[in-house]
């Protein structure tokens, strides 16, 4: 018994009764506890099957086993076991002279001649239904499988990288935002041509006072972008006038043409007359970026670069619609019904 300070006393109700007198509140808690065994189900691990021949070389072996922990790692609702005895396999791993998916078996073909980690990551990607390249494959499996992980599935472009201490993309020069997706510097471009273009099979990239005289202090960003995700861009240099009159020791261009997203990240390009190598990007994307001496003493058109789009071939890795693979709780419906006959 409480007393109230000038008040009747106050009795409690008995335990067995409170939720009687707060039906509200039970059914409150009823529908919380549904929804939280909901979430449980939907967050269900879907298990895949697998299994390697028994010839497998061991390299092989290694690549399939360290793109597995990566995707495991990352995809937190997909686990993978190896089971020659499951009925349900998703794919087999077989030793052979190339590398390719073959959906008609579910046979992962792989040879110590042309794996890498990347590779491995693709075709063992495809054999679950998920045909995207290696930096992409365990957000979009997630996807697949109804999983975000920790980070509600952010997934960080241009070559951005997750941070999941904090959830944050770090990004790479050039770029910002929440999934590194603008490019930082648009206020500061001071030509026509500068921004975001979207891909096509060719084209060229120069300022828009080309092959007239570029300004003094110009800065643009040309960021070249394919809508394939497979898709890489290659670079030819055709034209370089630049300003290379003059120039401190150390320093190979006095105007600064630099490459970013073609192999090392980061490339600066001479204007002292040497042959120009084409630059290849790494992925879908390459930015270009030049800034002109503002005290140049000549002037200049600037630089001239042609562009073409390498897609994959037709064909080339085959990918099955298809995949076979055992889930817990692979169906909600039934879960739904029993869990509301027991609590309502």
């Amino acid at each position: 018994t409480v007393q109230l300070s000038g008040s009747a006393p106050f009795i409690s109700p008995p335990l067995s009764s409170r939720e009687d007198s707060c039906p509200s509140r039970a059914r409150k808690m009823k529908i919380a506890y549904i929804l939280t065994s909901l979430f449980a189900l939907a967050a269900a691990t879907t298990e895949i099957f697998y299994y390697a021949d028994g010839d497998t070389d061991h390299s092989i072996i290694k690549c399939v086993l360290d793109a597995i922990n990566r995707l495991e790692e990352t995809s937190t609702c997909v686990s993978f076991t190896e089971n020659s005895l499951e009925k349900d396999i998703a794919f087999v791993i077989v030793h052979s002279s190339e590398c390719a998916w073959q959906p008609s078996n579910r046979s992962v073909h792989l040879s110590a001649d042309c794996i890498s980690d990347n590779l491995c990551t693709e075709l063992i990607g495809k054999a679950v239904g998920v045909d995207r390249p290696a930096q992409d494959v365990a957000h979009f499996m997630g996807e697949k499988f109804n999983c975000t992980g920790p980070c509600g599935g952010l997934r960080c472009e241009h070559g951005g990288r997750l941070m999941e201490g904090n959830c944050q993309c770090s990004c790479v020069y050039g770029f910002d935002g929440q999934r590194c997706e603008n490019l930082m510097r648009t206020q500061h471009f001071n030509d026509a041509s500068c921004g975001v273009i979207e891909a096509q099979d060719a084209g060229s990239l120069s300022l828009s006072t080309y092959p007239g005289d570029q300004a003094k202090g110009t800065f643009c960003q040309w960021l070249l972008k394919s809508n394939d995700p497979w898709a890489k861009i290659e670079l030819s240099f055709d034209g370089l006038d630049m300003d290379g009159k003059d120039m401190p020791p150390g320093i190979i261009c006095n105007d600064i043409l630099s490459v970013h997203g073609a192999g090392s990240m980061t490339k600066t390009i001479p204007c002292n007359g040497s042959p120009v190598p084409k630059l290849t990007s790494t992925s879908n994307w390459v930015l270009v970026e030049l800034r002109t001496n503002p005290w140049a003493m000549e002037a200049h058109a600037g630089p001239a670069i042609r562009y073409n789009l390498i897609t994959r071939p037709t064909g080339a890795l085959a990918f099955s619609e298809g995949m076979t693979a055992s889930t817990v709780g692979r169906s909600l419906l039934p879960a739904v019904a029993m869990l509301l006959a027991r609590l309502l």
